[in-house]
């Protein structure tokens, strides 16, 4: 037999099916500790289930996933539903479970879904944080920018000399005096934007450090080529997974 797992944020739907594409049983459970406990008794209630399709492996399928291969199962994700069937019928999440099934049975629109559970994944994690820390600070100093090109120029004559990290550091050393208003948080704002962007630069000189740690742990030939660097090193593991395996050609 074989099934299929159509998952959403608060309950995942699954549904088995025989050899045959013939319908078994379906059923929904809750996304927490002990549904996933029950999905895995309802599976072995039917019998021996060959492999379990699930959608959504790197998202509200990732734990369920975790669950099932340490219970032995063979996962695979689905990765995509047939449309033809939505159409005629409508969307349902007994319909998706059932079509998720349906896909494992023929073979057809499956993958090796990503464990998770190793270093990669928390390089993925890191990768992430990083990614919107960088775009963050970035805006910060664009803002600062656009705050002094149109300023005063008493404001404009103080910082004209100054540009980028250095900028940031005058900028965070200065101490608003009272004034007129728009020039008194004019400078305040600036002040308050290039602290963020130094809290920022530290935060992403951090994740650096961590991420050259994880993956010279992981891969020392890798960091240890010419030209690569923690942050590249670290987006081709991710890329790769804690299980390459499932990679199964060159490209």
């Amino acid at each position: 037999m074989f099934a299929g797992v159509d998952t959403h944020k608060d309950t995942h739907y699954v549904a088995i099916v025989d050899d045959h594409g013939q319908p078994i049983a379906d059923r929904e459970f809750l996304a927490v500790g002990s549904g996933y406990r029950k999905i895995i008794e309802f599976l072995h209630a039917y019998g021996i289930v060959e492999t379990v399709g699930v959608e959504g492996t790197g998202s509200y399928g990732a734990e369920l996933a975790r669950v099932l291969a340490n219970a032995g199962m063979r996962v695979v994700e689905v990765t995509r539903a047939n449309r033809a069937e939505r159409r005629l019928r409508g969307k349902s999440d007994p319909l998706d479970a059932h079509q998720a099934a349906m896909s494992v049975l023929a073979g057809r629109g499956l993958s090796t879904p990503k464990q998770r559970d190793g270093d990669v994944e928390s390089m993925r994690v890191l990768l992430a944080e990083r990614s919107s820390a960088t775009k963050a600070r970035t805006a910060s100093i664009n803002q600062i920018h656009a705050l002094l090109v149109s300023a005063p120029e008493a404001i404009r004559q103080d910082f004209r000399r100054y540009d980028g990290n250095k900028l940031t550091v005058v900028l965070s050393r200065t101490r608003p005096t009272p004034g007129t208003i728009p020039e008194l948080i004019l400078r305040a704002s600036a002040k308050r934007l290039a602290l963020r962007h130094q809290v920022l630069t530290a935060d992403i000189a951090l994740i650096d450090g961590q991420l050259g740690q994880l993956a010279s742990r992981q891969n020392p030939a890798l960091i240890a080529a010419s030209g690569v660097g923690p942050f590249f090193a670290a987006h081709l593991l991710a890329t790769a997974g804690d299980n390459p395996d499932r990679i199964s050609t060159k490209a």
